[in-house]
């Protein structure tokens, strides 16, 4: 018979533990401000925002439409959060590629 794996155990646990999901207090959220941050191109949208080595990375889909051939996916950085700079644009993306999203992963990562 095989053994589970750690993180399938995890996941049944939680499943079958509704109460571990819940917050004691629930957390409260103010939005501070809403600035532009990019409109060079007809459709922008599916952001992804990630904080890495002091730096703010907002990455997103840009292109003439929602569906679109000429989808590419933009990466801008900040230290700030206030003033930022574009990365060149990924263009070689399939352009179903629309939720682009960001993290960070360990440097000995495999991904």
């Amino acid at each position: 018979m095989k053994k589970a794996s750690p993180l399938i155990a995890a996941l049944i646990l939680i499943l079958h533990s509704p109460s571990l999901l819940q917050a004691e207090k629930p957390v409260e959220l103010k939005l501070e401000s809403v600035q532009k941050i990019w409109d060079q191109d007809p459709h922008n949208a599916f952001t992804g925002l990630t904080r890495f080595k002091d730096q703010w990375f907002c990455v997103f889909r840009t292109g003439k439409a929602h569906v679109s051939p000429d989808g590419a996916l933009q990466v801008l950085s900040s230290t700030d959060g206030k003033r930022g700079s574009p990365s060149p644009a990924l263009h070689r993306t399939p352009p179903t590629c629309a939720m682009p999203k960001s993290r960070s992963l360990p440097r000995d990562s495999s991904c």
